[in-house]
């Protein structure tokens, strides 16, 4: 990878929002860095090519389903209420009996369209709705989905270009 290009990204704290900003850059060389805890690491030389400028560095693209979108999902067998959902994975709020843990695997059950469809999913984050400003007693996760069969795939596909579409109609109808 020595002298290609590559982006570099960081996180930038503006006004209560945290944006992803970055540069493109050409990759000169690797050198032994000393942390301040003494541990030695590599470390990546970067010679900046391009204007810093704010990124996206999202692999799937998300949807927000209603109570009208015809999906919904559980995991562990119990049902929890999605925030956004993508090929990629998802995000959901659900009650505190259920415990989900970073990096566990999960089962999860998807119903679209009232046909269910079971897979496996890694969860990234979970954290207290006190954290987002929501109250105390609802948690949220986040989940990477992580044995989507080609099935699966294609229906929740499909599902996401719907909502997509009622989202934009519900916005034209104001």
């Amino acid at each position: 990878m020595l002298h290609k290009e590559v982006i570099v990204t960081y996180l930038v704290k503006e006004k209560e929002d945290t944006v992803r900003h970055g540069f493109t850059g050409e990759l000169v060389e690797f050198i032994d860095y000393n942390l301040n805890s003494g541990q030695q690491v590599k470390a990546l030389v970067v010679r900046r090519t391009g204007p810093e400028k704010p990124y996206s560095i999202r692999m799937f693209y998300r949807a927000g389903p209603t109570g009208r979108s015809a999906i919904s999902m559980s995991i562990l067998a119990n049902r929890v209420n999605i925030i956004d959902i993508s090929l990629g994975g998802a995000k959901f709020t659900y009650a505190k009996p259920l415990v989900l843990k970073s990096d566990e695997i999960a089962q999860i059950g998807l119903e679209i369209d009232g046909k269910g469809y079971t897979l496996e999913a890694r969860i990234l984050r979970a954290w207290r709705g006190d954290q987002d400003g929501a109250s105390s007693h609802l948690w949220f996760a986040s989940a990477e989905f992580t044995n989507m069969s080609k099935t699966v795939e294609h229906v929740l596909s499909h599902k996401i270009h719907d909502i997509e579409r009622e989202s934009r109609q519900r916005e034209a109808s104001f």
